[in-house]
């Protein structure tokens, strides 16, 4: 009787492996088309046990299990084996924000790019660290777009300067040693009676008071060694037009060390400015938009390998929040990131993760907008929630179904329910792993609400409320 009982848990096993396999391969293959690198390196040694596609075509080869990236790469790689070592030895994650590859892979191919480099432990199911995995993010286009912006800043700079601007010197009391013909059309006098005077009152034909005083403080500011550029605005008394201008006050020392004459630039700059403002806040708004990109998907990846069971088991759930968040921000770049609602995140992630569902998932009350940087954590959040449905709760079987009610106050949401019903009897497990921190902390925090998960015999409450 023993060995019967055996030999069908054995046969069990092996079935049970055949699966197991079957959806490796299966994620490994979904896991091929992450727009970045992802390798997991083994042991002391580094050795590398997984390495996606663009972490193979990196370092030119199909199969680089079982070698080092210094055997495909020599070139720089004491370096990077050093941060191996170091993630490795402190149980720390090592990002390098701009590394800078100009390299030969195996294959004789040519790699070059600037790349966003996050290095974190990888642990074993005894949370024992076995090894380290590294994400190399291409940002070339990014760095390029960032390098041209400074290069059209600087070029910005060199045409004001080139401009007819005025010109004014004056001495460390504020008399007037010199103008150019800018500052004699501006102000309607000549070059003659300009000089000598006292470059306060000058300035008062052009400016009112608040601007007066601010342009004398940065005459004091510059005898402190110290430069100020900033923008004003002024009326130009020839024909009362406002104009918007760029002033510049710089230190001049002339042949001695001390501090005793200012050179002031006012220069035209009410188009130049204008379009500047708005090229300031396009650029700010990519730069943010970015870097909160980059840190979830450091946080996702940080979190994802430090709660997995097991390899397989992580880059399947990594996969899966990756191209949860892809989907979000391919929306968002679509509408030109504007502000999505929660109805439409909702039908994004239910057509691709629970379409043969769907009928079975219903959403009434109010609908909210979203701001881009909380669609993308909503989006997130409902994929956790539907592939807890999908794999273990209501929608696992073809019974189960998924009520969701949201109540806004104002353009806040008010308070939002998940409730899963009809599916397998629910099995509360001691494990919390990245989903469980997402709903409990990082969501509410977000939309600042409070959590509440209920797992209940007949099936998941989650619940956010004011």
């Amino acid at each position: 009787m023993e060995i019967t009982q055996q030999k069908r848990l054995e046969k069990s096993l092996e079935a049970k492996k055949g699966e197991l396999l079957e959806a490796g391969a299966r994620i490994l293959r979904n896991f091929e088309y992450i727009p970045f690198s992802i390798s997991i390196h083994h042991g002391l040694d580094h050795v590398i046990v997984h390495a996606n596609r663009k972490a193979r075509e990196m370092l030119g080869t199909d199969d680089p299990i079982g070698k080092t990236v210094g055997e495909l790469i020599p070139k720089n790689y004491k370096s990077l084996r050093e941060t191996f070592d170091a993630v490795y030895r402190n149980a720390k994650a090592h990002v390098d924000g701009e590394v800078v590859v100009n390299s030969i892979n195996a294959r004789g191919e040519k790699i070059e790019g600037v790349f966003r480099r996050i290095v974190q432990p990888y642990r074993d199911l005894e949370g024992k660290i076995t090894g380290v995995v590294t994400v190399n993010l291409d940002i070339s286009e990014l760095v390029a777009t960032r390098d041209a912006n400074t290069q059209q800043t600087l070029r910005q700079a060199s045409i004001i300067e080139a401009l007819d601007a005025q010109i004014i010197l004056v001495d460390h009391k504020g008399t007037v040693l010199d103008v150019n013909h800018s500052v004699a059309a501006a102000i309607g006098k000549s070059k003659t009676e300009l000089i000598g005077a006292d470059f306060q009152y000058l300035v008062s034909f052009q400016m009112k008071e608040g601007a007066v005083d601010r342009i004398m403080d940065a005459i004091k500011t510059a005898a402190t060694g110290q430069a100020s550029r900033y923008d004003e605005r002024i009326v130009l008394p020839v024909d009362d037009t406002p104009r918007r201008v760029l002033i510049s006050v710089s230190p001049v020392n002339g042949n001695c060390s001390a501090i005793r004459e200012a050179l002031i630039t006012i220069t035209d700059q009410t188009a130049l400015l204008e379009a500047t403002d708005r090229k300031d806040i396009l650029v700010a708004e990519l730069e943010h938009r970015v870097k909160n990109v980059i840190a979830t998907i450091q946080a996702v990846t940080q979190f994802t390998a430090s709660t997995a069971l097991d390899s397989q088991i992580m880059v399947e759930e990594l996969n899966e929040r990756l191209a949860a968040m892809a989907r979000t921000h391919d929306k968002l770049i679509a509408s030109g990131w504007q502000r999505q609602t929660f109805r439409e995140i909702l039908e994004l992630e239910l057509n691709a993760y629970a379409s043969a569902q769907s009928a079975r998932v219903f959403c009434d009350g109010d609908d909210i907008s979203l701001s881009p940087s909380t669609a993308m954590l909503v989006g997130l959040a409902i994929h956790e929630l539907l592939t807890n449905a999908v794999k273990y709760g209501a929608l696992s079987n073809d019974a189960g179904k998924v009520w969701l009610y949201i109540e806004a106050n104002g353009a806040a949401l008010k308070r939002l329910t998940w409730t899963e019903r009809g599916g397998p009897k629910v099995i509360p497990v001691n494990r919390e792993g990245f989903g469980t921190l997402l709903l409990r902390s990082i969501l509410p925090s977000e939309l600042r609400v409070s959590a509440r998960i209920s797992l209940e015999e007949e099936g998941l409450i989650y619940e956010l409320s004011q």
